[in-house]
């Protein structure tokens, strides 16, 4: 494979079954697989952008032009790319966090490969051998949601995490009922509402929740001030996702309120970097988070991995989504086994290994 500059491919992957949430339907997953490549046969490096515009994003027509646009011509006329200039061009996309994610995936990796390191040390990042998972139940009736839950604890998984927001509450706390008299204290539970509650009636839904011991309700309300007036008066803790859409947006919430739990999905924050700095602040501050997918292939996740490594903390992670989608263009070395995944850093030089069946004769740019 010869790719000299940069290369990218746009993608449509069909999940194998609907994932429903309060909000949405799943059904593909559309973005662009980025390659930055001086030539040789051990200098190419990936990057997934998966723009996911339902949920802020940018959208795919918005990323596509960009990438035409700002970096078609990047590469000089010897062919190389100035390290300068790519940076300068990244810090004018920052208002496309999905396509910043797969350009800066790619260009971090492609620089550790010339410098023949891994990333976690071209990083000066240290990661833990092994990286705990959730496991995740969609919008599913309370009997369905419970056989999927003994499933993923047959396979090892010590949280899972429960999407929620039905217009029926008692949906919600029926299948929630189903899962914790079932297993009891013997699993984590956390609760999905992504936005769908009113303020006035989540006041009452968490006082109600609390005697199900959940480690968190992430994104009960979808305002932010009505989410931060929640959770000074929630008994259970509240985790804060869709209003986290930047480093800002992050840093507030730690500094309104230290005792939620950030939800980190890197492809809506605009890269690894970035990600990496809101864990530092936030580790230093005893803030928890979690790094979220954003159902990206496994290109995309194994930067979930690496950034889910980077934490000291034991916390689940949300990246167990391997199995959702109909096909992976890119070889998975991530085997998830009793609900964790082993990371280290010989699987971070720069990417992993394309499936040539997928590429063959098929880049634009």
């Amino acid at each position: 494979m010869n790719f000299p500059g940069i290369k990218y491919l746009p993608y449509e992957i069909k999940l194998k079954e609907p994932f429903i949430t309060s909000g949405r339907v799943i059904e593909k997953r559309k973005g662009f697989f980025i390659c930055i490549s001086s030539g040789g046969e051990n200098e190419i490096a990936w990057g997934e952008a998966a723009p996911l515009p339902e949920f802020g994003s940018e959208t795919y027509s918005e990323a596509e032009r960009a990438l035409n646009e700002q970096f078609g011509l990047l590469p000089n006329k010897e062919g190389i790319i100035e390290p300068d200039l790519f940076e300068t061009k990244l810090s004018e996309i920052a208002s496309l966090p999905a396509l910043s994610h797969g350009l800066e995936q790619a260009w971090l990796g492609f620089r550790a490969l010339k410098e023949n390191t891994s990333l976690d040390r071209f990083l000066s990042v240290k990661l833990k051998r092994s990286v705990s998972l959730n496991g995740l139940i969609g919008l599913m009736s309370p009997g369905e949601a419970l056989l999927r839950a003994q499933m993923l604890v047959e396979q090892g998984f010590k949280t899972l995490k429960l999407k929620a927001g039905r217009s029926d509450f008692s949906e919600d706390r029926k299948s929630l009922e189903a899962i914790r008299s079932h297993f009891g204290d013997k699993i984590k539970l956390r609760l999905d509402v992504n936005g769908k509650w009113q303020f006035c009636d989540a006041l009452n839904y968490v006082k109600e929740l609390e005697e199900f011991n959940l480690e968190y309700i992430e994104q009960p309300v979808l305002g932010k001030e009505d989410f931060f007036n929640l959770a000074k008066i929630s008994p259970v803790a509240l985790a804060a996702d869709e209003i986290i859409r930047n480093s800002t947006e992050a840093f507030d919430a730690m500094g309104k309120n230290p005792g939620i739990v950030l939800i980190l999905k890197p492809m809506m924050l605009g890269g690894i970097r970035k990600t990496l700095q809101i864990l530092k602040a936030a580790e230093a501050s005893g803030v928890k988070a979690v790094i979220s997918s954003s159902f990206e292939t496994s290109l995309g996740r194994a930067m979930l991995v690496f950034l889910a490594a980077s934490l000291n903390s034991s916390m689940a992670h949300g990246i167990a989504t391997k199995d959702f989608l109909e096909s992976e263009p890119f070889q998975d070395p991530f085997e998830i086994k009793d609900g964790s995944i082993e990371s280290g850093s010989a699987l971070f030089h720069g990417s992993l290994k394309p499936r040539s069946e997928f590429f063959k004769g098929r880049f634009l740019l």
